[in-house]
């Protein structure tokens, strides 16, 4: 998968970490620093006050905080001029119309490393922070009541999704679904952007419109406003 361009923040630390509150306990390790960010990173920037605290661990002597958006919606950010509260990875494959199948699935590798964060994290430490956000995780899901993929380990993902070949499309797209979190080292005062992958659905392109099928619900956009979108990567 290809590289895409990552959200940054400008830190206002001081003033919102005292309004944080605990939740568990961490491990030990290291934490990329702010001298591996990407050049090429998204002008896009939140503030702290547009997150709530889910939790907090300790990670090789510091402390950090996750923070989870105040309000998020699927699908509806799109051409909002909003700040985004998802992020979607999009990827095309055409059926070979020369063959004629009774079925096709899609198996791929999810690679959430050039997406997860703009700052190179070990993924001992990625993982433990989606181990402290799993409770998080299931209030999104409740919220916008549909189920949530979870994972054992966020760089070991392997999708199969079934192809419904009774749907007219010229291509299909697997479309993977990231929830952006906060993530404070309050003893560093630094902070990041943690897209977190939440869900992968299929989207079939027929008369220029896509249609996402999202759990029992199917959602109709024009292709010409999902792909223009800038939060929406490929």
């Amino acid at each position: 998968m290809r590289r895409i361009k990552k959200y940054t923040i400008v830190l206002i630390l001081f003033l919102s970490m005292i309004l944080y509150t605990g939740c568990a306990p961490g491990g030990s390790g290291n934490v990329g620093s702010d001298s591996g960010q990407n050049p090429n990173k998204s002008t896009i920037e939140y503030d702290a006050k547009d997150f709530i605290q889910v939790c907090r661990f300790t990670y090789n002597e510091d402390m950090y905080a996750v923070g989870r958006l105040n309000s998020f919606a699927l699908f509806t950010d799109l051409q909002s001029n909003d700040k985004p509260n998802f992020v979607y990875y999009i990827e095309e494959y055409k059926m070979d119309n020369t063959v004629n199948v009774s079925n096709w699935t899609i198996n791929y590798k999810q690679d959430v490393s050039s997406i997860i964060c703009e700052v190179p994290l070990e993924e001992a430490f990625v993982n433990m922070v989606y181990e402290n956000i799993r409770t998080s995780l299931k209030e999104v899901s409740l919220m916008l009541d549909i189920t949530l993929d979870y994972y054992y380990n966020l760089f070991d993902v392997e999708k199969e999704l079934l192809v419904d070949i009774e749907n007219e499309f010229q291509s299909v797209y697997v479309v993977d679904l990231y929830l952006p979190y906060l993530l404070q080292n309050q003893t560093k005062n630094q902070a990041y952007i943690i897209n977190v992958p939440i869900k992968s659905i299929l989207a079939y392109l027929n008369n220029k419109n896509l249609k996402l099928i999202l759990d029992d619900e199917e959602i109709e956009i024009p292709y010409e406003s999902f792909i223009s979108s800038p939060y929406v990567f490929k």
